[in-house]
């Protein structure tokens, strides 16, 4: 146990925290954006409210390695592939990427999760696991559907098909 934390703190990832920060109304916009690097419109909404929230738009990262057990995580979201997952064709075909993105996910919640009295870490470990892995297959599936598309048309062109425009889809060749 002791050798799995040690070894879990050799691994540098960078924590994003979100914080809430106050703003003075008594400040000017232009003294927000300065002291705080705001855009001009983040700095007025601050101004007016208040208070701005540091990191709002990026994911939350907080990784506490004493909460943190592989072996767990991985029988986790193996059982989290098999009930949700296991009958689409092509999250069969990325099995593997989708039980490491959910392994991820969970080593960069881990300090966000809580213990309490209805829910337990691995009750949560559950739906931070199903939640990421539903993300990742469906922007694997949009992206798939957009390289496919580019595909046929390159393979127009290099075939020295005409041009066609469909309403529907725009230019294509046929």
């Amino acid at each position: 146990m002791e050798q799995q934390v040690a070894k879990q703190k050799d691994i540098a990832v960078k924590e994003i925290r979100r914080e809430k920060i106050h703003v003075p109304k008594s400040m000017t916009t232009t003294e927000v954006m300065e002291k705080y690097g705001l855009k001009q419109k983040a700095a007025a909404n601050a101004r007016q409210k208040g208070f701005f929230v540091k990191n709002y738009s990026r994911p939350q990262v907080c990784i506490d390695p004493t909460k943190f057990d592989a072996d767990v995580c991985y029988r986790i979201a193996g059982k989290v592939f098999k009930s949700n997952l296991s009958r689409d064709p092509v999250a069969r075909s990325i099995r593997d990427d989708l039980i490491q993105e959910a392994v991820t996910s969970m080593w960069e919640k881990s300090g966000l999760l809580k213990e309490s009295k209805k829910y337990n870490i691995n009750y949560q470990y559950y739906f931070v696991a199903r939640n990421y892995m539903n993300s990742y297959l469906t922007k694997w599936k949009r992206q798939m559907r957009y390289y496919e598309l580019f595909e046929d048309i390159v393979n127009a062109i290099q075939m020295g098909r005409r041009r066609a425009y469909d309403p529907a889809i725009g230019w294509m060749y046929c």
